[in-house]
């Protein structure tokens, strides 16, 4: 690590280059609620962050401008730091995190990550565009219903008498562009569904209802690899609640997983089955 002295006009700049020969960044967290908004510069000190195109010797300029006693953003002092990256982990959770947006921010600097690329991101975070591609390649699918956020508003009485003809309870509620399980309930009966449906209205415009299914049960795999993909061994998720919920998932310590599923020898490899 080395600091570079630069003078400039308003104020001295000082970069930190990391030389180090493999260089790598985890990403992790969620979009700041108020990160479209700009800083006023004349008034606070304020951290602006670059991303710089690959390769370049730094991929991430991070700036902090200080002022200097007052309110003149002539007489600030800023500290330039630089850091180069050969690879980015963008472990992130929602929107903003994986569901194609940092994927493309990451495909325009032309900087490699691990992970699913744009498409396969934003198919994955959209469940009713996703069950739209499962049918599409004859996956089974349970029977579902998008309800779009405005019609909901408009006339949440003339959605609700159209569910029961056409899905069969429970039925679980989801915001379609979450993850989580944020936003989701188990519906048992028509009286509930409508509390359910204006819980998921509060995080997504598009909200997906769907038919639950007998004795459930929570199988999963992991995929690595794109041309020549390696598929891993089943796993199963054992909730300490009904269903695999935020409290279950994070809050809980009674919920499992159990590697390998205990699972009949042809659904193994049916799990498994590349295509």
């Amino acid at each position: 690590m080395h600091d570079l002295q630069v003078a400039g006009g308003d104020g001295d700049l000082t970069v930190s280059r990391d030389v180090h020969r493999h260089r790598v960044l985890e990403r992790t967290g969620r979009r700041p609620p108020d990160a479209g908004h700009l800083h006023d510069r004349r008034n606070r000190n304020v951290r602006e962050v670059y991303l710089v195109a690959h390769p370049s010797e730094e991929t991430i300029l991070s700036i902090d401008r200080r002022t200097r006693g007052g309110a003149d953003a002539a007489d600030s002092q800023a500290l330039v730091t630089g850091m180069g990256l050969d690879v980015m982990f963008p472990v992130m959770h929602g929107p903003y995190g994986e569901d194609g947006t940092v994927q493309g921010l990451l495909e325009l600097a032309n900087l490699p990550y691990i992970g699913c690329g744009v498409l396969a991101s934003a198919v994955g975070m959209d469940k009713a565009m996703m069950k739209v591609v499962f049918a599409a390649r004859g996956l089974p699918i349970v029977d579902y219903v998008v309800v779009r956020r405005g019609d909901w508003l408009a006339n949440p009485d003339a959605i609700l008498k159209t569910m029961p003809g056409r899905l069969a309870f429970p039925l679980f509620v989801k915001p379609a562009n979450l993850g989580s399980s944020v936003g989701i309930s188990k519906v048992k009966a028509i009286e509930e569904l409508r509390a359910a449906i204006d819980l998921a209205a509060e995080f997504d415009r598009k909200i997906l209802v769907e038919s639950g299914v007998p004795n459930p049960r929570e199988i999963e795999c992991a995929v690595l690899g794109n041309d020549d993909p390696q598929v891993s061994v089943a796993g199963e998720i054992i909730p300490s609640r009904e269903f695999y919920d935020y409290e279950s998932k994070y809050l809980d310590e009674g919920s499992r997983t159990l590697i390998p599923a205990d699972l009949p020898s042809g659904d193994r490899g049916h799990s498994r089955r590349e295509e």
